[in-house]
């Protein structure tokens, strides 16, 4: 029913939960073309295929209230490699994003007992050239639609960041 006002931003908490796979893929790739035509779309997922983790564009991972990876979801793999957490070559990226998430692998250069693992992934994570990437963007959208910005007196609204919106949710 929400749809049918066409809003900007939708927000699911499990949409496929109690699906079979088919119609899991089937709602996803549903989705999917939604967010073509401009829908911003967040997902809570609990559990999910690795065939479906492919459709999305961008991953926003939080675990006990921290940002842990927030950029391409074709780069997740990377990034968890980087801190340490290799994925094994026939494991399933998206279970192995949650196991690692929820403690149930540990790497050798993590003390799980002295320091929580998303403590340690946040940090890492803010190390990251990504994060400092959207630290740049969000100041620079922040500059030009404060008025600073002379050449571009009205920029704003129509091309506004996804980053924009993300950061103003998270407030």
């Amino acid at each position: 029913m929400e749809l049918v006002l066409s809003p900007g931003v939708l927000f699911l908490d499990e949409p496929i939960t109690g699906l079979d796979s088919t119609m899991a893929r089937s709602m996803m790739e549903c989705l999917h073309r939604l967010s073509r035509k401009g829908l911003q779309l967040f997902f809570r997922f609990i559990k999910h295929r690795y065939s479906i983790l492919k459709l999305f564009d961008t991953l926003l991972s939080i675990a006990a209230g921290r940002c842990i990876y927030h950029g391409l979801a074709d780069n997740v793999l990377q990034f968890f490699s980087s801190v340490g957490f290799r994925c094994e070559e026939h494991d399933n990226p998206a279970d192995f994003i949650l196991d690692v998430l929820q403690g149930d692998r540990l790497s050798p250069s993590t003390d799980n007992e002295n320091n929580q693992i998303e403590c340690h992934f946040n940090e890492e994570y803010m190390k990251a050239d990504i994060y400092k990437s959207i630290q740049n963007q969000i100041s620079e959208r922040l500059y030009v639609s404060s008025g600073n910005n002379n050449n571009n007196n009205n920029v704003r609204s129509e091309e506004k960041s996804r980053l924009i919106d993300i950061f103003y949710l998270s407030q």
